[in-house]
C-alpha cells in the first residue's frame, strides 16, 4: 500500500492518502512448449500450407499480450504483441518447404516479458514427383487378377492403391515399392 501526503509551502499539509490495489510484480510469465499444440500428427507437427493456427493454453492469469515469431529475437519488433486470447490464432509460415521454428513469448499486465517457448513444425507443400507404377514387371496383359505392382515416387510416405480407378475409400498405407494386388474385373483395363 502506498501512502502520501502532500504540503505547500505555507506549511498546510493534505490528510494522507492510501493508493490501494497495486500489486508488485516481477516475475514474467512462463509458457510451456506443451502449451503450444501446432497441427500435426502424434510423430511430429506437419503441415501441408504455410498458413496455420497456433493456441497457447495454460498461461497465468495476468497475461495481457502475446508474440508469435520464426524469428527467436523477434528483431525489430516486426512481430508485434497483440492481444492474449486463448483462442487459435492465424500464422503465416516463410515460404518453403522443411522444418519452421516458432517462438511463442507472453506478457503480463506489469510489463514482464517471458521467455519465448519454441516449437518446430514441418512445412511439406510439395506433392511426391516422379509417380510410376509398373503390374507384372511391365506386362501390358495378365492372366490372373493377382498382380504384384511395382511402384516409384519422389517424396512420397504414403500410397492408397485404387483397382477399380477410382480413388476414393480405399486407406492410405505406408509407402512400398512393391505391392500385391487384386484386379477389380477378369477382362478389360
Amino acid at each position: 500500500c502506498v501512502e502520501d501526503c502532500f504540503e505547500d509551502e505555507a506549511g498546510n499539509r493534505t490528510s494522507t492518502a492510501s493508493l490501494a490495489g497495486i500489486t508488485f510484480d516481477k516475475t514474467a510469465p512462463p509458457v510451456a512448449a506443451a502449451n503450444v499444440p501446432l497441427p500435426g500428427t502424434p510423430a511430429g507437427a506437419t503441415t501441408r500450407t504455410a498458413q496455420i493456427t497456433v493456441a497457447v493454453a495454460g498461461a497465468p492469469a495476468d497475461t495481457t499480450t502475446y508474440r508469435i515469431s520464426e524469428d527467436s529475437t523477434f528483431a525489430g519488433n516486426t512481430q508485434a504483441f497483440v492481444p492474449f486470447t486463448a483462442s487459435a490464432q492465424p500464422f503465416l509460415l516463410s515460404t518453403g518447404d522443411g522444418t519452421k521454428t516458432l517462438f511463442v513469448q507472453l506478457k503480463d499486465a506489469a510489463g514482464n516479458v517471458g521467455t519465448a517457448t519454441q516449437k518446430t513444425i514441418t512445412l511439406d507443400a510439395t506433392a511426391p514427383e516422379a509417380a510410376a507404377v509398373t503390374i507384372n514387371g511391365g506386362d501390358t496383359f495378365a492372366s490372373s487378377t493377382a498382380v504384384t505392382l511395382t511402384l516409384a515416387a519422389t517424396g512420397a510416405s504414403e500410397m492408397q492403391i485404387a483397382v477399380d480407378g477410382v480413388p476414393d475409400t480405399e486407406p492410405f498405407v505406408a509407402f512400398a515399392t512393391s505391392a500385391a494386388a487384386t484386379l477389380a474385373a477378369p477382362d478389360g483395363n
